[in-house]
């Protein structure tokens, strides 16, 4: 192939690839996107095969925005002193719990709540994990 020919291609290439990636990026962070990648989660812990390394890139970004959102929520935690006056928006985390169980419950929370899905991806795992785990009021 000469140099022309290869530019041709690469320049066809971008054009064909960008209408593709452009339509993905615009609702990467809503909950369906979440749903997609945080089941890729579940789907891999559970044995199954994923279909490419894209997958498993999706499937990371669902590890890393849970475990960021979890940490963030025990950071909370940690800064309460006194009563928990704000406990129903941030919950309150057991110490040692794993980010693929906390996968699941996003997850389930997903899937039980599907008319809250155009909401963006972080506000929907906080969502589900203070459900999970809400704070006990102090007397």
């Amino acid at each position: 192939m000469t140099v022309s020919r290869l530019k041709l291609a690469f320049v066809a290439l971008v054009f064909l690839a960008f209408p593709i990636g452009f339509a993905r990026a615009q609702d990467a962070n809503d909950g369906n996107a979440l749903l997609h990648r945080c089941s890729l989660v579940i789907r891999m812990s559970d044995g199954q095969n994923v279909s490419s390394s894209l997958d498993n890139l999706d499937a990371g970004v669902c590890m890393g925005l849970v475990r960021g959102i979890a940490d963030t929520m025990t950071l909370w935690q940690s800064l309460d002193h006194g009563p928990v006056d704000n406990g129903e928006i941030h919950g309150c985390l057991p110490d040692s719990i794993k980010t693929i169980q906390l996968a699941r419950i996003v997850v389930k929370y997903l899937n039980d709540h599907p008319e809250r899905l155009q909401n963006p991806d972080t506000r929907l795992v906080l969502m589900a994990l203070a459900d999970a785990f809400p704070c006990k009021q102090q007397q």
